[in-house]
């Protein structure tokens, strides 16, 4: 009996360090499979940026009348653009609707169908003919519609192009006109007064959009990404400041109550550079989520359900994080790049959305 116990306790020791080093292995593939995801998005982040750069300075005079704006004027675009998009969405939401029907409809008619070889046989050469005729019915549509994707509703092509007029607008406006843009955040674009909004709303708009799992997880990417080039930036905010205030009190002190800026300037230059990066990296964020993972009928979708609030996709995507960090521990993992993290995700997390 002990000669036949040995094998089997070398067996199971033997299957033992397999399945750890196998484990040890996966582990490894997911770390490596994760860094890739994140170089990729950097990549598609630096692409996007390169391209709204070059798109910009395609049209030198446009970007003069932008930046020429005030709040009153961009506010005025922004209504414009909702009262033209938000009929375009109520067709566009009747046409799905009457997709959806007919599809039902024609799931109903091919469960009615009789069973056996000859009906099957006649369905088939039915659906063969309805087919062919589709085929001819879409190039004519095609050429009535210059080569146009027969695909795209007349409302979907609007839609597309009222998103791409007015995504135009915004990049450029937060670039060169900070001042003017930021100013629209926490307004009531009706009135004209703060108004400052809540969390809810914000989760009101995004169970709106739609979001595919794939989008969701790309904006996920993202928001950490976003978060820890903010923190880095923040820690060295906090660190100016008091060398700002260590050195006004020390020019104070030695001139009698009399400041002396040529000592507080660069600590004052340095200060504004990290704000003016921390601004550029929202505008980042807000871009890149806004025209690279939204479709134009969430953009669409977004504005129109953010009202009266102008859309903040900075807002909407601190929810989005805030949700999925609290999600169960049994469900998906809530962060795209864990690893990457020094302490909790959701301590960490916590402490940078604001």
């Amino acid at each position: 009996m002990a000669s036949v116990k040995k094998p089997k306790e070398k067996h199971r020791s033997v299957v033992g360090q397999l399945e750890a080093e196998l484990q040890e292995k996966l582990s490894q593939l997911q770390l490596l499979s994760a860094e890739n995801e994140m170089l990729k998005l950097r990549a598609a982040v630096l692409e996007a940026t390169v391209q709204s750069r070059e798109d910009q300075d395609n049209v030198c005079g446009a970007r003069a009348a932008v930046k020429a704006m005030s709040v009153e004027d961009i506010i005025r675009h922004w209504k414009q653009f909702l009262q033209d998009v938000t009929g375009e969405l109520v067709n566009v939401q009747r046409e799905e609707s009457s997709a959806a029907f007919k599809q039902q409809q024609q799931a109903a008619a091919a469960a009615a169908r009789p069973h056996g070889t000859c009906a099957a046989a006649v369905a088939a050469n039915g659906d063969a003919a309805g087919a062919a005729g589709d085929g001819v019915s879409a190039e004519a549509a095609a050429a009535a519609t210059g080569g146009a994707d027969p695909g795209l509703s007349p409302s979907h092509a609007r839609i597309n192009e009222m998103v791409a007029k007015y995504s135009f607008l915004v990049k450029t406006a937060q670039q060169l006109n900070p001042s003017a843009y930021c100013r629209l955040f926490g307004t009531n674009l009706d009135t004209g007064l703060p108004a400052p909004y809540s969390d809810a709303h914000w989760r009101r708009v995004v169970s709106v959009l739609g979001l595919t799992k794939h989008q969701v997880n790309h904006i996920l990417a993202c928001a950490e990404l976003y978060f820890s080039c903010r923190a880095k930036l923040q820690s060295e905010q906090r660190v100016l400041q008091q060398h700002l205030k260590a050195t006004a009190a020390s020019t104070e002190s030695m001139l009698s109550g009399a400041g002396d800026d040529a000592a507080i300037q660069p600590w004052l230059d340095r200060l504004a550079s990290n704000l003016k990066r921390e601004h550029v990296l929202r505008v980042m964020l807000n871009s890149f989520v806004w025209c690279t993972i939204f479709t134009p009928v969430q953009c669409a979708k977004a504005a129109v359900y953010s009202h009266p609030w102008y859309v903040d996709v900075h807002a909407i995507v601190c929810v989005m994080c805030e949700d999925a960090l609290t999600q169960p521990a049994s469900g998906q993992r809530a962060l795209v790049f864990p690893h990457r993290l020094q302490t909790s995700p959701l301590q960490q997390m916590q402490q940078m959305v604001m």
